[in-house]
């Protein structure tokens, strides 16, 4: 009896093993999302955790958002369900959009001054009412990573190539360059546009330790990049660098849901014209 006791429970936590072990992805460079719905599920969760640090202006922050959507993928509204990150309740907000739109999420609370450590674990908890906490994922932030790993200038001349050097990189992250551009109209008047990642001049390139690349290294932007152009003078460069991972969902969820923690490192570089130098 006892033998077939333990055998049972063996088999019971191999299972749960497998089940959670198959729930997301582990390639860093694309999470993807929960390809079946569990059992019993109700909605199809987006968690997202972020630490971000910028220079010019200096920043430096914290944020978690939960969105819910029903299996259509339409956001829902769910002002008696509440979530816990690590033992702290979460804010639920609905946030206004055109006409009637409603955009109900969760995320910290304002006063809560949470932030979020490198290369450590964060339980997410769920509770309806007045019912007991249960858990709702876990997910590991990606390795340290600072604004002092990268070597990056402040300003730039536009005849010259912008070197980024980077050291002492733990995990791979993705490299993200976008360029922002100043048009000067007949009557003198100044228009700024700025770039985006996912403009079609966007470079994107992967740095940090892997089979092929180093802990160290370096990558230069050639000078032709800032070269004038219809769309105006570029005036200034935004260099993103972001890692990321996958967690892992503890409660039953609808295909498509994701969870992600990421960590952003954002510098901006003014780029001056040749005879500014």
């Amino acid at each position: 009896m006892i033998a077939a006791a333990i055998a049972v429970l063996l088999a019971a936590l191999a299972i749960g093993w497998l089940w959670n072990t198959a729930r997301t992805s582990r390639n860093q460079d694309d999470v993807v999302a929960i390809v079946t719905d569990d059992a019993g599920a109700e909605w199809q969760a987006a968690v997202d955790l972020e630490h971000i640090s910028k220079r010019n202006p200096g920043y430096e922050g914290s944020r978690l958002t939960i969105v819910l959507r029903n299996s259509r993928g339409q956001e829902i509204e769910t002002p008696d369900t509440y979530f816990e990150v690590n033992g702290a309740p979460l804010a639920y907000v609905v946030g206004q959009g055109n006409y009637y739109d409603r955009h109900p999420y969760y995320r910290l609370r304002e006063d809560a001054k949470f932030v979020f450590a490198a290369d450590a674990t964060y339980e997410l908890a769920i509770r309806r009412k007045k019912d007991l906490a249960l858990p709702f994922a876990r997910i590991r932030t990606p390795a340290p990573m600072l604004p002092a790993n990268f070597r990056v200038p402040v300003r730039q001349p536009s005849n010259r190539d912008l070197v980024i050097q980077w050291a002492d990189l733990r995990q791979q992250a993705e490299m993200l360059i976008y360029r922002t551009h100043t048009l000067l109209d007949a009557q003198g008047n100044q228009t700024i546009e700025a770039g985006g990642p996912y403009a079609d001049d966007a470079i994107r390139q992967l740095i940090g330790p892997d089979e092929q690349v180093l802990r160290e290294g370096r990558y230069a932007i050639p000078a032709r990049y800032f070269a004038a152009s219809a769309a105006g003078r570029v005036s200034a460069l935004t260099i993103e660098i972001n890692a990321k991972n996958s967690g892992q969902f503890l409660h039953p969820v609808l295909k498509r849901s994701m969870i992600t923690a990421r960590r952003k490192i954002v510098f901006h570089v003014e780029v001056m014209e040749a005879q500014e130098r």
